[in-house]
């Protein structure tokens, strides 16, 4: 393993990336696994004869968790085409001893999609839920 140079006393900081997520002010159970962090594209556009940034372009984000008894991402979907419900979510990153060394901050929220695994009588896999996210950006805080 490599060591980390902001970290020299530990030889591998944040292990199993433990993190929780924040929806609604409460903490979503379950959730196993988050992509799309942090993932921007900035377009280049062309003013005369040089080019300069354009526009930045946010990656969706997935939350994966295994299949509960909460509902709020069903319920969420069902109503946010509706009523615009946008959200602010919060995704905090936690190190060895529990302690919160990070947190994104996608800033208004709402879903796109949503999707389950299929349901298998013959398997003994975990039934697993997932919600991908549109947002306005992220914001990195360092604790």
């Amino acid at each position: 393993m490599a060591e980390f140079t902001t970290n020299t006393h530990r030889f591998d900081p944040y292990k199993n990336f433990k993190f929780r997520v924040k929806f609604s002010g409460r903490v979503v159970a379950g959730v196993a696994e988050v992509s799309g962090l942090p993932d921007a594209k900035i377009a280049k556009t062309k003013y005369m004869k040089h080019k300069q940034p354009g526009l930045t372009k946010y990656t969706n984000v997935t939350l994966k968790r295994g299949v509960t008894g909460d509902s709020s991402f069903f319920n969420w979907v069902n109503g946010a085409s509706a009523n615009k419900d946008h959200k602010d979510i919060t995704i905090e990153v936690f190190d060895e001893s529990g302690r919160l060394v990070l947190a994104y901050h996608l800033g208004s929220s709402w879903p796109v999609k949503l999707a389950a695994s299929d349901l298998n009588a013959d398997g003994s896999e975990v039934a697993i839920e997932s919600i991908e996210l549109a947002h306005e950006g992220i914001q990195i805080t360092n604790c």
